[in-house]
């Protein structure tokens, strides 16, 4: 696990964290024997039980959580991992990783592309489970970014998160999908009937470029980020938050917050076919 280890610039990933997965559900209600707002069950089991302690009122357990769903999905071919691109593609998997490591998410899942069927590192369970020190999740991650493949599909993937996050619909989801976007017309058009059912559901997703030529992902994707300095990852998801985030002026190449015109008519096309169908 020395390939993700801790740097000296935790405070400022926490900070950056706290901007853009800020608490959004308030915390479970508890009964108390003071308040303004009265548990109607605990009233009457109070009334039978005539216990001198009125604990029927209902206040606040105090705070708010964090309800968010996130799905990694890295695709790991070598045109992503090829001596040219390998040393950005590390670099921005590790930031990202580092960049959840330091705040409690309740669901995270990890799917690696393959040739085949997609590899599942992690599935419902909570960010800081998953990427603690000594789980194994990181020995499978080392031994999938140590074995890239030729030729990888990214949509069974997306299909994969998309149903695990149609489970939970009381939490905000998110995808990213972390890629070269270099596929052949057959799998690209599957890629965007799969994020169209995802946008459907109102489940956000990712692009999130690897390598220095990740221009395929502005046609796949209804929101891209790119950086050529890895440092930088953090700055350009907080731009899709709406965050005064300071960029220092990089270029981002691209960095669009909507989907553009031609891709949102392929996403509502693929949309409404796939509402017609089912």
């Amino acid at each position: 696990n020395q390939f993700f280890s801790d740097s000296q610039d935790d405070i400022y990933t926490r900070k950056m964290l706290e901007n853009i997965f800020i608490p959004n559900k308030a915390s479970q209600k508890v009964l108390s024997t003071t308040g303004s707002e009265i548990d109607i069950n605990a009233f009457f089991l109070h009334y039978l039980s005539n216990d001198p302690e009125p604990l029927f009122y209902l206040e606040e357990k105090g705070g708010y959580i964090r309800k968010y769903s996130v799905s990694i999905i890295l695709d790991l071919s070598k045109s992503v991992l090829n001596e040219l691109n390998k040393s950005h593609s590390f670099s921005i998997i590790k930031v990202l990783f580092k960049f959840l490591k330091f705040i409690d998410i309740p669901y995270l899942d990890v799917i690696v592309a393959t040739g085949g069927n997609p590899l599942i590192l992690s599935c419902g369970l909570s960010s800081k489970k998953i990427l603690k020190k000594d789980s194994q999740f990181w020995i499978g991650l080392i031994h999938s970014l140590c074995n890239p493949k030729g030729k990888t599909y990214l949509s069974p993937c997306i299909d994969i998160a998309y149903y695990l996050n149609l489970e939970r619909t009381d939490y905000i989801n998110y995808i990213f999908i972390l890629t070269d976007g270099l596929f052949e017309q057959e799998e690209k058009n599957n890629i965007l009937l799969n994020i169209s059912k995802c946008i459907q559901y109102n489940i956000k997703v990712f692009g999130i470029g690897l390598g220095f030529y990740p221009y395929n992902i502005n046609r796949l994707f209804p929101n891209i980020i790119y950086t050529k300095n890895p440092d930088k990852l953090y700055n350009a998801i907080a731009y899709f938050f709406d965050k005064n985030i300071d960029v220092n002026n990089e270029k981002f190449l691209p960095l669009l917050r909507d989907i553009s015109y031609s891709l949102q008519n392929t996403v509502s096309n693929l949309a409404n076919n796939f509402i017609d169908n089912n």
